[in-house]
């Protein structure tokens, strides 16, 4: 019913910010604790930012907020470093500006810049949303604190997403810097440098399932739901001959 459909929403939003929350104060406790690493593997750096703005486009669009993702990258563009964090960067960035942007769009901006052996993401998410003034721009890397304490009642969170970006961006070695005026949006700029990965490689380079090799047998072993999801997603390959 109707009545169903809102329930079951709403409980699917609730358990996606109580995850939201405990995945962010994991996160801030490993890098308080100093036991954060970071993955050094190559992937292609297009697939990741362009997952990263579908993920985010339905919330957008339900607040009635244009989305435009500028991404001045090319698939056979690989680099070599923490995919996650990569994309968590970027999410946390859209996240935060779609949730206090009431009206009117938010922008992301990315270029891949190589150059002597040294290359570089360079990155600006732009809002038209509320904004800060100079008192919120100083208090806004602060641990569990929103730039308004009014912010927290309306807009909910933990006062982590941006302190964990700016710490994940330290951590690779970039830097990230903001400018916002009060009613008139915000504006995050960030570097990150990326070492160049494989070369020549692109979507197209990926293994199809006819180089796949036949009959695989899989074995799942994980609490009731996760399994009744893995299998709905491998019943395709089941279908196809590649698992048996």
């Amino acid at each position: 019913t109707e009545q169903q459909t809102e329930w079951t929403g709403l409980m699917r939003r609730s358990g996606e910010n109580l995850m939201g929350i405990i995945n962010n104060i994991l996160d801030f406790s490993k890098l308080e604790a100093g036991q954060f690493q970071l993955e050094k593997k190559p992937f292609p750096l297009l697939q990741t930012l362009e997952d990263s703005c579908t993920l985010l486009a339905k919330s957008a669009h339900d607040k009635g907020l244009h989305l435009h993702c500028d991404l001045d990258v090319s698939e056979a563009d690989w680099v070599r470093s923490d995919p996650l964090r990569v994309r968590q960067i970027v999410l946390n960035l859209l996240g935060n500006a779609i949730k206090f942007t009431e009206q009117g769009h938010v922008l992301l901006w990315a270029q891949w810049r190589p150059s002597d052996g040294s290359t570089s993401l360079h990155l600006r998410v732009q809002d038209s949303g509320i904004g800060m003034d100079a008192q919120q721009l100083d208090r806004l890397y602060t641990p569990f604190h929103q730039a308004d304490s009014s912010h927290a009642r309306r807009y909910g969170g933990t006062g982590l997403g941006l302190v964990i970006t700016r710490r994940l961006v330290e951590c690779m070695g970039g830097d990230i810097a903001v400018s916002s005026r009060e009613g008139a949006g915000t504006c995050f700029t960030v570097r990150v440098p990326l070492r160049q990965g494989p070369q020549g490689m692109s979507r197209a380079a990926a293994p199809d399932r006819a180089e796949l090799p036949r009959g695989l047998r899989v074995l799942v072993v994980d609490d009731l739901d996760n399994r009744q999801t893995i299998s709905a997603l491998i019943d395709d390959l089941q279908t196809a001959g590649i698992v048996s």
